[in-house]
């Protein structure tokens, strides 16, 4: 009896694994009976997960976990400004100013977005609180929460998670001619479900009116409320009478040996840029063939710009018309994960009429959000500036008839989740828990002299002039950026391709270890791509004086 029971559990855990790895295959879902055993193993590990969790919430009770899972969202309380970072473009050098979060002791880490709410900027975050900058820190205001249902989706969603977006506010916009604020965020259906909604508050300045309450404006379908970052979209804007939502096309499913696909299904709000007559309420399909866009902006009277992430690689910018169709999932730049071949290249396509983007970025840099650049200066005013995750820079784009002129990729080392042009300045929502400003520096701007420009300064630094610089680093550089080296870690610059034994070196730049370097690189460090230059003592000795000082 017990070697049987043995037998049954070996036999059992087997099973287990083999459905697990079955699951990760999509196509097997289209034949029945590798679909019904698929469906036993999730609902098995769903049950599982069930029970877990209710014997955690009756030992701790209810208001204790809803607390911790709020609490595990928190910024690490601080208070930080900085405002000495000089940040060098290729037409205007930038001043930087950050503002962490963390000053409000309650401040969600990620997501979030940035508005104009009475001619104030106010930032969101992930949970749908709302904030105005006050005495260099953030005063949240008195609004009533958002009706996504958040307790109850901490207490009984199976798939809960704040950082992979599965109830997230996504967006916001204010239209002051009415005081009404509309949010779009994701609201807890039920065990497995949300949906994207669009709900309104009417607003007294930043209070509610007396008596108000939050009202649905739209609903979309229903979404698995699994890691929601293929599926999110949920960028809201407002133009005129209408109200611009875009949705995340979801996962792509097999049935009966047939790809379907949100995107490609009229009858689906997903994948989709949605229009909503603010007058009757009436919605309607404007564009389709989204995978995740995550951008939306007017310019220009009454067009659009959308932004949306690829797979591996194909991150588009796409001018948005009435009635497009933007190919998604038939049509891509990008490569499935891990692989060299585009998503379903194998399948048999039905012959859509596409619209190409302006513009795709391969690889991806993982776009977030766009914005028009207007009132900031004269060198970018009519631009657009796109916010990315991945390459942790923003992008400013010269669009001139159709087409992007170029894109010009500026590096600030922080994942951009939003960002905004108001009151002259550039405003950014990163990640990592700041509110950055930019603005153009003037007096550098005058002076008309990048950090380049040193080189002509002294004939001492002539020798490293002739593969590094002194400007911030990009693609093109031959090696890093020399500017503020002294002090710095070894290493350190953004630029990409530093010798694996210069990575391994540990340690910052000193004036000893520089002239050790300088001197005989090979010696200093075996390995490093950095030639002799064969500089006598007192030559290597005026370049590290002049590196402490510059």
């Amino acid at each position: 009896m017990n070697r049987k029971f043995i037998l049954y559990c070996i036999s059992a855990i087997f099973l287990f694994f083999c459905l697990s790895w079955l699951s990760n295959y999509p196509k097997l879902y289209s034949y029945p009976p590798a679909n019904t055993l698929i469906k036993i193993y999730f609902e098995f590990k769903n049950t599982i997960y069930d029970f877990k969790q209710i014997i955690k919430i009756h030992r701790i009770g209810k208001d204790e976990y809803i607390k911790r899972a709020l609490n595990s969202q928190y910024l690490i309380p601080s208070y930080a400004i900085d405002d000495k970072n000089v940040i060098e473009t290729s037409s205007l050098p930038l001043l930087r100013k950050n503002l962490y979060l963390g000053c409000y002791k309650n401040y969600p880490r990620e997501g979030g977005a940035l508005g104009i709410m009475d001619n104030t900027l106010v930032i969101m975050d992930k949970i749908g609180s709302f904030y105005v900058i006050k005495d260099d820190c953030v005063k949240k205001l008195d609004l009533p929460g958002i009706p996504n249902q958040i307790e109850d989706f901490i207490l009984y969603s199976r798939y809960r998670s704040f950082d992979g977006g599965s109830l997230r506010a996504h967006s916001f916009a204010y239209d002051k001619r009415t005081s009404q604020l509309y949010v779009a965020y994701q609201k807890y259906i039920d065990k497995s479900t949300t949906k994207l909604t669009i709900s309104s508050l009417k607003l007294d300045k930043f209070s509610a009116v007396p008596g108000a309450s939050w009202h649905d404006v739209w609903i979309g379908d229903p979404e698995l409320a699994v890691n929601q970052s293929h599926a999110s979209g949920g960028k809201l804007i407002l133009d005129g009478n209408s109200l611009f939502l875009s949705t995340g096309s979801g996962p792509e499913f097999f049935e009966n040996g047939k790809l379907k696909s949100n995107a490609q299904n009229l009858q689906s709000t997903m994948g989709k840029i949605i229009k909503i007559n603010l007058a009757n309420k009436k919605s309607e399909i404007f564009s389709m063939g989204h995978r995740n866009p995550q951008g939306l902006v007017s310019f220009s009277g009454n067009q659009l710009m959308e932004v949306e992430h690829g797979p591996q690689g194909g991150d588009e910018i796409n001018l948005v018309v009435e009635g497009g169709n933007y190919g998604w999932p038939y049509a891509t730049f990008g490569t499935d994960y891990g692989k060299y071949s585009a998503p379903f290249e194998s399948i048999n396509k039905p012959l859509i009429k596409g619209i190409l983007p302006i513009f795709s970025y391969v690889p991806s840099v993982g776009i977030s959000s766009i914005t028009f650049v207007d009132g900031f200066h004269k060198k970018w005013n009519g631009n657009f500036l796109i916010g990315s995750l991945k390459a942790q820079s923003i992008f400013n784009i010269k669009y001139e008839l159709g087409r992007v002129i170029y894109s010009e990729p500026i590096w600030l080392g922080s994942r951009i989740r939003d960002l905004i042009v108001f009151n002259g300045k550039i405003y950014l929502l990163t990640e990592d828990g700041y509110l950055s400003s930019l603005i153009p520096s003037i007096a550098i701007l005058e002076k008309n002299q990048k950090g380049d420009g040193l080189k002509a300064l002294s004939k001492v630094i002539e020798p490293c002039i002739k593969c590094h610089s002194f400007s911030q680093s990009n693609l093109t550089n031959a090696a890093p950026s020399l500017a503020n080296i002294y002090n710095r870690e070894i290493a350190s610059d953004i630029f990409e391709h530093y010798s694996i034994a210069l990575k391994n070196k540990k340690g910052n730049w000193t004036e000893t270890n520089l002239k050790e370097f300088i001197s005989n690189p090979e010696s200093f460090s075996p390995g490093t791509s950095m030639p002799n230059l064969h500089l006598n003592e007192s030559e290597v000795s005026a370049i590290v004086k002049f590196l402490k000082s510059n």
